[in-house]
Order: C-alpha cells, then sequence, then structure tokens
C-alpha cells in the first residue's frame, strides 16, 4: 500500500515538475534512476519497488542505474550532468545533502543548487550493529571491549562523510576511545564484513535485520526510534543506551537534475522503514 501510494504520488511530482519543459505528454519514453547504492541493498530494494509501482502507473519502463561508491559522490554527478527534463531520477540520502558539502573539500556539485527534490521516500531505521564474532550481547560489553582497547576495534562505513562515519566520531566522543573506520561500496559489502568479523560494528538502516534480528548476522546494539520496536523489544534506543538524543535520521529520497537556487528540504508526511 505505501509503495503504490508513493508511486501515484511520485508520478503526480514529476508531472508537474515537467510541465514547463515538456510540449508533449510526459512520460513518452523510459526513465532513469540513479542509484548511489549497490543492488541488493535497502535503499536499492525500496527504490526498485516503487519503480515497478510506478511504471505501471505511468506506462513507462524505470531502467535502475546503480551508482554505489566515494561518499554518493558519482551518483550525484550523474545526477547532476543530467538532462533536467524528469527522464533521469536520482535516490538521494542523507549523506548526499547534508554531510558531504560540510565535510568534503571542493565538492564538485552544490547540494543547493544543482537539485530539484521531488519527493521523499521515507525514513529509515538505524542502529548499531555487532559482530556476531564478537559473541558480546549488550552495548555495555561491546563498549568496555572499545574503551579497554582503543584503536582495534574496526567500524564499517560507506566513507569519511558517510552518515555511519558520523555516527562513529559521535560514538567515540561519547565513550572516549578511538574505533577505526573501515569504507565500504555499500550495505552488502558492510554486513558480510561484518558477518565474517573483518569489522566489528557498524551503523546502518536496519532492514537487513527485520525478518530475523540478532541472527548470525549480528547483534543489534541500540535502535534510532521514537519508541522500543515491537519485533526486537530488548533492544534500548539511543538515551536509554546512554548515546544521548543522536539528532540525525536516515533519510532517502527522490531528485532531479536543475540549476535552481532552492536548498533541498525533505517535506511531506515520512515514514519508517
Amino acid at each position: 500500500m505505501l509503495g503504490r501510494t508513493l508511486s501515484r504520488a511520485l508520478a503526480l511530482a514529476l508531472v508537474c515538475l515537467s510541465v514547463p519543459v515538456l510540449a508533449q505528454t510526459y512520460p513518452n519514453r523510459p526513465i532513469r534512476v540513479i542509484l548511489p547504492v549497490p543492488p541488493g541493498s535497502l535503499t536499492d530494494v525500496i527504490a526498485r519497488r516503487i519503480a515497478a509501482d510506478a511504471s505501471a502507473v505511468m506506462g513507462q519502463t524505470w531502467i535502475m542505474d546503480n551508482r554505489p561508491g566515494a561518499n554518493f559522490i558519482p551518483a550525484a554527478e550523474a545526477c547532476r550532468h543530467a538532462a533536467p527534463d524528469g527522464y533521469t531520477l536520482c535516490v538521494f540520502t542523507t549523506s548526499t545533502v547534508t554531510f558531504n558539502p560540510f565535510l568534503i573539500d571542493k565538492l564538485p556539485y552544490n547540494a543547493e543548487k544543482d537539485f530539484i527534490p521531488i519527493i521523499n521516500l521515507g525514513m529509515l531505521t538505524g542502529g548499531l550493529v555487532a559482530s556476531p564474532k564478537l559473541a558480546l550481547k549488550t552495548i555495555d560489553e561491546l563498549r568496555a571491549l572499545a574503551v579497554s582497547k582503543p584503536g582495534t576495534l574496526n567500524f564499517g562505513t560507506y566513507g569519511p562523510a558517510s552518515s555511519a562515519n558520523v555516527f562513529r566520531h559521535y560514538l567515540e566522543d561519547r565513550w572516549k576511545t578511538k574505533i577505526v573506520e573501515v569504507p565500504y561500496k555499500g550495505a552488502n559489502e558492510l554486513v558480510a564484513a561484518l558477518v565474517s568479523g573483518e569489522i566489528q560494528m557498524t551503523w546502518t538502516a536496519l532492514g537487513n535485520w527485520a525478518d530475523n534480528p540478532n541472527d548470525a548476522k549480528g547483534t543489534i546494539m541500540t535502535l534510532d526510534a521514537l519508541k522500543r520496536s515491537p519485533k526486537i523489544p530488548a533492544v534500548p534506543m539511543y538515551a536509554e543506551a546512554g548515546l544521548g538524543e543522536y539528532p540525525i535520521p536516515y533519510l532517502d529520497g527522490f531528485v532531479r537534475a536543475g540549476r535552481r537556487a532552492r536548498r533541498y528540504h525533505h517535506t511531506g508526511e515520512q515514514g519508517r522503514g
């Protein structure tokens, strides 16, 4: 139901955005979707579901173009250079427009002017997850290990300016210790590294654990949510775990290219995934 509702809203938003630049009925050819993550990751799965529904509503094929890695910059650059005609759509994450402009020097795109927002896909529930190789059950045990062995635990991220790495810095500050960053192109690689013990922890959207929490893929230590999840009721929220009120949600949204002096922001109803 949510996918169909978003698809119809997206179709209407695209028509409205495309009216000034198209003389004929939109769309009259396939639509390309640029994704900053690898196939199979949570953001990719959500986008493909919506694309399938939107394709049925709009009567045109949606072609998925995955451009993962490098703090989502390759995907943003491909989006920036696309024609602003509504036939290239781009999925952006929080990092693309919130962290990168402030944490990366000489960023090739202007997050405020190079893109036009279309619709918010939702706010994903994130959390801190520990590798099953650690055999730890609580965040207090993880904190004690990190504090006792500074600089020895690895933390998987999506790059230096990614939301996961911002959380790693936040964790270091709260725990007064050193945790080593290891970057990956996407969630699939990161989860595989977590399972194998290549990394000891990560912060990520929890869609990979939704149907089978706390199994061999790792242990969810704490949750980014307004209340405890009924699927994992024993997992504490950030404040309960001694991490305060971590203020940065994990958002996904559709945008398109377009030089327009307008601040990128999320509007409309937001759902948690």
